[in-house]
């Protein structure tokens, strides 16, 4: 009976989806005849723990017999909790053994029970795990703690072509990285797999947070642990291979820990963990001296930059450990360790002492020595009484030295106040020419100014001239809500379009846009000229122009472009761009309130005109081979004004001009 109390403990161990799975299993009466729950159990999945305790709980039969056990009963408790949230073993024996002997085939009854519960407790193990990968399209989930949840192929589950099983493989011994260098944690996949498209993670701690994901081919930093952003790199050279390696630089302390590499392809999941140890080899030990009271001193030795906590060792001249007063290690802003310790020496010693610090990690150790000499003892001494003779000889050749050299260094004085007049004078004649220089310069920038404001009064009266033209062939443009995307709100005469925050029951359209908030016009242009005009107001998102009645409903804006059949000018925020191939920016006199389109079909010309301030906005040279249709984008950015795009009736230039 205890070999089934083992059976429970290793569900218990495992993911919680695994004992969600397990329990329901159990509670459905999973039978030892039932299709598929034991065939195969013995290969490389979680089911193989499963028969190897059925085969030594087989052993044990005979003395799980002689402890007179009862048939055990099937209870459920907490079925539906993970591990680690209060589950308990769902077999558990009757209050008692029996006391009094029982007849061989009441215990021959016994024995057969306890081995079909242990048959079904081992199905249900094996399978647990991979009932969900038996599903037509496995689906991701979270468990409560956000973390992506396990899946294990089960080779009772058909796989699809061209798949088979893989095992991930991570560094046998911890890895060790040394304190702003770089660790590389490795993983690959046995037997040699592709994993260019598999999903592949490494996470810290028992998958407590994301340290790096890859997936769809490329790396994805959304859900990243913030500790770890900006500091890794997948080495995916010979991914092909099923070898890739996670490079994290620079190594901070807090990334010592536990890691695990997780490798998702379809229904099948296999991960790998192992030690990521951090080192740092601080400075080396610096040994201060201080007085502590009559015939001894204290020394103090200290260092910093160690990690983790550093071995500190005093020793006498023979190498003997010194017992050390204090020993305090604390931790610096970056995360490294400082230690300190003090030692107190008598007068006595007169010998050598050294300090010495290792780190076990790294196998390093750094060593200071230092001679303890009688002159260092606070006492007044011979040797003290000539240091001070020697001292007042020493200043009074040196005040002679002085007096000596004082001419000398009036004389260098004087050269270098000359010389800074000099220099003082250069400097006024450059601040002379600066100023010249602006003044040229401020000239310059006047007659530009004049030039530029002479120009623009001539674009001006030319774009009059061009607007004049252009209205004599206004058009009466209609929006088509058959076209329009299912956010968009088109007015009852078609004449204003705006976009709503969420979508519209509208009926389907084949030619209805489908990504792009747009909407067409039900005009169609095939020849000739056409104008209107288009009031987008304070706006700032907003695209417009002409297209092919048969452009892509859904394409992207990085998309549009004239191969693509689009011709459009927009705004985007406080960028305006033409949608050529390649896109590019242009700049404007001020906001454009209300956007002139002329067309002229035939010239292959469409100009765009900003009709208050009379300036071209910009002109597409193409060659038009199909009907065109007007265009129309507006997207709601929580603007204060926002009133989408309205088509005003095309009046007459104001003569006077903007303001």
């Amino acid at each position: 009976m205890h070999r089934l109390q083992s059976c429970c403990s290793a569900v218990g161990s495992s993911s919680p989806q695994a004992w969600v799975v397990f329990m329901s299993l159990l509670v459905s009466g999973l039978s030892p005849g039932s299709a598929g729950s034991g065939r195969n159990i013995s290969r490389a999945t979680p089911a193989g723990q499963s028969r190897q305790i059925l085969e030594e709980t087989r052993a044990g039969t005979a003395q799980d017999s002689e402890d007179k056990w009862h048939t055990p009963s099937l209870k459920i408790h907490n079925a539906l909790r993970p591990p680690g949230w209060g589950h308990t073993c769902p077999f558990r024996p009757d209050p008692a053994p029996d006391p009094l002997p029982r007849p061989r085939k009441h215990r021959e009854r016994q024995a057969a029970g306890t081995r079909e519960a242990e048959q079904r407790c081992a199905r249900a193990l094996g399978l647990a795990v991979a009932l969900r990968s038996s599903t037509d399209r496995p689906q991701r989930s979270s468990d409560p703690a956000g973390r992506p949840e396990t899946r294990v192929n089960h080779p009772d589950v058909e796989q699809p072509l061209g798949e088979r099983q893989f095992q991930v493989k991570g560094p046998r011994s911890p890895v060790t990285a040394q304190v702003r260098e770089e660790a590389v944690l490795p993983c690959h996949l046995s037997p040699p797999t592709d994993a260019q498209n598999m999903e592949i993670r490494w996470y810290r701690d028992h998958q407590s947070a994301l340290v790096h994901e890859y997936r769809d081919s490329q790396d994805h930093t959304e859900q990243q642990s913030l500790q770890y952003q900006g500091r890794t790199e997948l080495l995916r050279e010979n991914i092909t291979q099923g070898q890739v390696a996670l490079r994290i630089h620079p190594v901070l302390p807090a990334d010592e820990g536990q890691y695990s590499c997780v490798f998702v392809r379809s229904t099948q999941l296999s991960q790998a963990q192992f030690e990521l140890r951090v080192a740092a080899s601080g400075a080396p030990p610096h040994i201060h001296i201080q007085p502590a009271y009559t015939g001894s001193i204290k020394m103090t030795c200290s260092s910093s930059g160690w990690y983790p906590d550093p071995e500190l060792q005093w020793r006498d001249p023979r190498g003997r450990p010194l017992s050390p007063g204090s020993v305090r290690n604390s931790v610096q802003d970056d995360g490294l360790i400082h230690v300190e310790s003090s030692v107190t020496v008598e007068e006595s010693s007169r010998a050598d002492v050294s300090c010495s610090i290792r780190n076990a990690v790294l196998r390093e150790e750094k060593e200071s020595r230092l001679s303890v000499a009688k002159a260092l003892f606070p006492r007044v001494s011979a040797w003290t009484v000539a240091l001070a003779v020697l001292l007042a000889f020493s200043l009074i050749i040196a005040g002679f030295l002085l007096l000596r050299s004082r001419r000398a260094h009036e004389g260098i004085l004087e050269r270098i106040t000359k010389e800074h007049e000099r220099i003082a004078e250069e400097r006024d004649k450059i601040t002379r020419e600066d100023e010249k220089i602006a003044k040229e310069h401020e000239r310059i920038a006047k007659q530009r100014s004049e030039i530029t404001a002479g120009v623009r009064e001539q674009e001006k009266r030319f774009v009059k001239q061009c607007l004049k033209i252009a209205q004599r062939f206004a058009e009466d443009i209609v929006l088509d809500k058959d076209t329009a995307h299912p956010k968009l709100f088109v007015s009852e005469g078609g004449k204003r379009v705006e976009c709503l925050s969420k979508e519209q029951a509208v009926p389907e359209s084949p030619g209805r846009f489908t990504s792009l908030r747009a909407v067409l016009g039900r005009n169609s242009f095939s020849s000739g000229s056409h104008y209107w005009e288009v009031d987008v107001g304070e706006s700032k998102f907003w695209i417009m122009g002409l297209c092919s009645d048969s452009v892509n409903r859904e394409i992207f804006i990085k998309d549009m472009n004239s191969e693509n059949g689009f011709r459009t000018i927009g705004r985007i925020m406080d960028y305006y761009w033409a949608y050529s191939l390649p896109h590019y920016k242009f700049k404007v006199v001020a906001p454009p309130l209300v956007v002139g389109i002329f067309l002229e079909y035939e010239q292959g010309l469409i100009s765009f005109y900003d009709v208050k301030q009379f300036a071209i906005l910009h002109i597409f040279k193409d060659k038009f081979t199909g009907p065109l249709r007007p265009y129309f984008f507006t997207e709601y950015v929580l603007e204060r004004n926002y009133q989408g795009l309205v088509i005003p009736p095309v009046s007459p230039p104001d003569e006077s001009g903007p303001p």
